[in-house]
């Protein structure tokens, strides 16, 4: 996967010494091995799935995973035809959001809920290597490829990571559109964010597949009330980031029952001042950061054509200090 090294989640371990790591390689289309303990990991669609129990990750969204990617009609249909629960209907619910959300303005729409997003990340100086941690249907990969030399984006969702790859290669997208309830009407992304240095993976954002210490950008936008341990992803993101490296992300500290643990909730009723703190202070971290950036950015999702779920995000651009 270009120069970005992959490593097996399975058994890397750390110790006093340090992080004993093997590297994942591609064994054939369908299937990556370790290196190290040799266990297969499987591939769908070209997307590596490197999680310790990938059928278990396949198993809760078996539709996102196999179902086609750019032809929504016959799944439509499905979705009309039965209710609302089904998986089908889900399914076609979460991926009008998203990509509504990501790819609304490219779709004759005036304006989509990343628009504030896409103007912070398009901001960015110039990047050797970039990961974007939960980087969802891809729009902040197709913004950092032409800031990055490297880019990779890690998600847990395959659905979102096949819709990413075709949006990536430059393909267009035809996706269902929902309209109100489970009518839908067909939706086209057109064929203009090709770029060739971006990578995907399968993994979990709270433990990557990555060699920790070598990109100089790391981002995570909107995850950080996604995740059951907010502080843990800092943690994350740390190790990932160089010395001299940037950090950028955004949350709405939207606290979730059963997504955010209920004591890992941050900062009581001022999370960005302590998420500030955090990063100013390095404490439990590698480093101290310097805050660069610092604003509110709005952000919204459309469900369907009369509901707009608006969030006020704050966003972050935290640069890691060099040690003296």
């Amino acid at each position: 996967m270009g120069t970005i090294p992959l490593v097996c989640p399975s058994c890397r371990k750390r110790d006093d010494e340090g992080w004993s790591l093997f590297t994942v390689e591609a064994a054939s289309d369908a299937s990556w091995r370790c290196v190290g303990c040799e266990k297969r990991f499987p591939a769908v669609s070209g997307i590596p799935l490197l999680v310790p129990h990938p059928a278990a990750l396949i198993e809760s969204d078996l539709v996102g995973a196999f179902a086609p990617i750019g032809e929504p009609s016959a799944l439509s249909s499905l979705a009309e035809s039965g209710a609302d629960g089904d998986a089908v209907a889900r399914h076609l619910q979460h991926a009008s959001t998203w990509l509504h959300a990501h790819y609304g303005d490219l779709v004759g729409h005036a304006e989509c809920g990343y628009h504030a997003f896409a103007s912070a990340l398009g901001a960015l100086p110039r990047f050797e290597a970039a990961v974007e941690l939960g980087c969802g249907v891809g729009r902040g990969l197709s913004i950092l490829s032409r800031h990055a030399d490297r880019v990779l984006g890690v998600d847990l969702s395959l659905s979102a990571l096949r819709h990413a790859k075709r949006v990536l290669a430059g393909e267009p997208l035809e996706f269902a559109r929902r309209i109100v309830g489970r009518h839908y009407e067909p939706a086209l992304i057109p064929g203009e964010l090709a770029c060739d240095n971006v990578d995907l993976v399968v993994g979990d954002v709270l433990d990557p597949p990555l060699v920790p210490g070598i990109f100089d950008c790391v981002v995570a936008l909107n995850v950080f009330d996604n995740v059951r341990s907010p502080r843990d992803l800092i943690g994350v993101m740390d190790q990932l980031c160089t010395p001299g490296g940037r950090l950028v992300l955004a949350t709405p500290f939207a606290w979730q029952s059963g997504i955010v643990d209920d004591h890992q909730r941050f900062g009581g009723a001022d999370p960005a001042r302590a998420l500030r703190e955090l990063l100013e202070s390095g404490d439990g971290l590698g480093a101290t950061y310097e805050i660069e950036d610092a604003r509110e950015l709005e952000w919204f999702l459309q469900p369907e054509a009369r509901l707009r779920l608006t969030y006020t995000s704050l966003y972050l651009v935290a640069r890691k200090r060099r040690e003296s």
